[in-house]
């Protein structure tokens, strides 16, 4: 199979061709935000994430709330693509308590998504 063609790096100015993405130099100064989320994620994590379990759990949140609940409480119309644990599926499981517990989920759209990350790594003093 023929091999991806080579293209510059995506650093402004930088001219190291890859096969996509980063050059070895420039990768570890990407900021966060340009990284995908499935990155900053653990093993457990992302097996916990792509368990059927949660899968069914997911898709039946969002079944019975098809609606982004923090843009409803704002007045907007937005489909649920996610469900977030508020608070922290970590924070749940430290406290011994049930991360499939529907009290602690909310169906929510990327963008809310997004914005919780960001908030959440503001806290922490991590730079986004």
């Amino acid at each position: 199979m023929p091999k991806r063609a080579l293209r510059p790096c995506k650093q402004p100015g930088c001219r190291q061709l890859v096969t996509s993405g980063y050059c070895e130099v420039h990768a570890s100064k990407v900021p966060v935000t340009f990284k995908r989320l499935d990155d900053a994620k653990t093993d457990e994590d992302r097996q916990f994430y792509r368990s059927g379990r949660w899968r069914a759990t997911s898709e039946a949140i969002r079944r019975d709330e098809p609606l982004c609940r923090e843009c409803k409480q704002k007045g907007f119309v937005k489909q649920a693509e996610l469900v977030h644990h508020e608070p922290e599926r970590k924070e749940l499981l430290k406290m011994g308590l049930d991360p499939f517990d529907r009290k602690y989920l909310i169906p929510i759209c990327r963008d809310c998504h997004q914005r919780h990350l960001s908030e959440k790594k503001g806290k922490r003093g991590v730079s986004v």
